[in-house]
């Protein structure tokens, strides 16, 4: 019976020592405060590592290096450190994580971001060794400078719809990475962003995309595959240059941007083509002129790098207005006319020109009697008539308005002016065109007091 009762208590005994780790009761090692409504706390333990749990609302504080108050107010049991921590979740309702938050918890390899939330500080997950992908959600606009620089250990990536730019060394140092696709709301990959990542072996910039820093790709020395698209119009030195081995190619369309930043630095071009026309602007999209006056529109055709910039002009209205093959256009008479530019495949921009005759001066004003002012001009032979205005405020405000239908007919008096009274007067041409009057511009005005 004895010997029954200590094989049951060995048994017993054996069972305690091989108990499985995750039964180990959890530990609250650490809690407080880390935004003005976010708390924090620190709960697990030593054999199954510990979980950092943020919960409330609105922005973390910044930190320093070493300040974040899980390592200033580390609790654990005897012999733990704040490298013990292995997982991060971050709540609902928080939209910021602050400078330095997790930098160098080296043993970190899962984090739970919410949707919602909106900015990951600068060197937030910097030497975060064991983190091996990340999900950032799609409501996340800025992640800051080198946010997850050092992640040795990081493989994978998803960027948010709502991300407009990859800040200085984001990524810089993450040689884990392999494959690296920047979709097209992301506008700026800055420098150094990508940087020393050492296994990154295809890089795809999609559409969209306008600039690549200056270092952007450096020291990527196993880099073989670089697809840029047509919309980059700026690619900073050495981006794909020092220590990128000479192999390297770079896929883009021939008179792009991709291709000259290949010749420059003698890298291997592979064109995926030509670029056609997207869009074809004016510098003007209404001009007036008067008859017989001159202007020349300016045609802009993008992206950068189109191959056929071929312009093809034209006039709806040629007796209104022509245009050359250059884009001067020349007034001819009083109307409306539509210039339309029109690029290879069909693309097209307008220009509304209208055309208004031209002025004539005041070339004399006289009284010759008590209430009479006589007003007289320079005849104007392709004018079909005048339009006069007349009264006693120097801003014509209140002025009265007189015509006169023949273009023969220079002069115009009125006999029922106020006497003693200084009277401002102005004159301009019209053109009737389809049943409707065109007006030149108003000449100068000129005054004089009325005997």
């Amino acid at each position: 019976m004895k010997k029954l009762k200590n094989v049951v208590l060995f048994i017993a005994l054996a069972l305690l020592m091989f108990v499985p780790a995750n039964n180990v009761k959890a530990e609250i090692a650490g809690s407080g405060k880390c935004g003005d409504n976010i708390r924090w706390v620190c709960e697990g333990s030593k054999e199954n590592g510990y979980t950092l749990t943020l919960s409330g609302s609105g922005e973390m504080y910044n930190y320093e290096w070493g300040d974040a108050p899980w390592e200033e107010n580390w609790k654990g049991e005897w012999g733990t450190t704040v490298e013990d921590i292995k997982r991060i979740t971050v709540g609902n309702g928080i939209t910021s994580i602050g400078n330095n938050a997790f930098r160098r918890l080296v043993r970190v390899y899962s984090v739970s971001l919410p949707e919602g939330l909106r900015r990951i500080g600068d060197k937030v997950f910097y030497s975060c060794w064991n983190l091996q992908s990340v999900k950032i959600p799609q409501s996340c606009t800025r992640i800051g400078v080198r946010a997850f620089s050092d992640c040795k250990n990081l493989r994978s990536i998803s960027f948010p719809s709502r991300l407009t730019s990859l800040e200085e060394s984001a990524f810089e140092g993450c040689v884990s990475l392999t494959d690296v696709v920047v979709p097209g709301n992301i506008k700026y990959v800055k420098k150094s962003a990508f940087a020393e990542c050492d296994n990154l072996i295809n890089v795809t910039l999609k559409e969209g995309v306008e600039y690549i820093g200056e270092f952007a790709f450096s020291g990527c020395e196993n880099l073989t595959k670089v697809v840029i698209p047509k919309s980059v119009t700026e690619i900073g030195r050495n981006s794909l240059t020092n220590w990128t081995p000479s192999y390297m190619k770079i896929y883009g369309y021939t008179g792009t941007a991709a291709e000259k930043y290949a010749k420059e630095n003698k890298l291997s071009f592979v064109s995926m083509g030509t670029v056609a026309p997207q869009k074809i602007t004016l510098n003007k999209t209404s001009v007036k002129m008067t008859a017989g006056a001159t202007a020349t529109l300016k045609a802009t055709i993008s992206p950068a790098g189109v191959a056929n910039k071929k312009i093809t002009w034209s006039s709806s209205n040629s007796s209104v207005a022509t245009v050359s093959s250059s884009g001067k256009v020349t007034s001819r008479t009083p109307g409306k006319a539509i210039i339309t530019a029109r690029t290879s495949n069909g693309k097209t921009a307008k220009c509304t020109v209208n055309v208004i005759p031209k002025g004539t001066p005041i070339t004399k004003l006289q009284s010759q009697r008590s209430h009479w002012l006589n007003i007289q001009w320079r005849a104007n032979p392709k004018a079909d008539g005048y339009q006069i205005q007349y009264g006693t405020s120097s801003n014509m405000k209140g002025a009265k308005y007189a015509a006169v239908n023949n273009r023969r007919i220079r002069s115009y008096t009125r006999k029922d002016v106020k006497s003693g009274a200084r009277y401002y007067v102005r004159v301009r041409t019209f053109n009737v065109v389809n049943g409707k009057r065109i007006y030149s511009n108003w000449s100068g005005i000129k005054s004089m007091r009325v005997k």
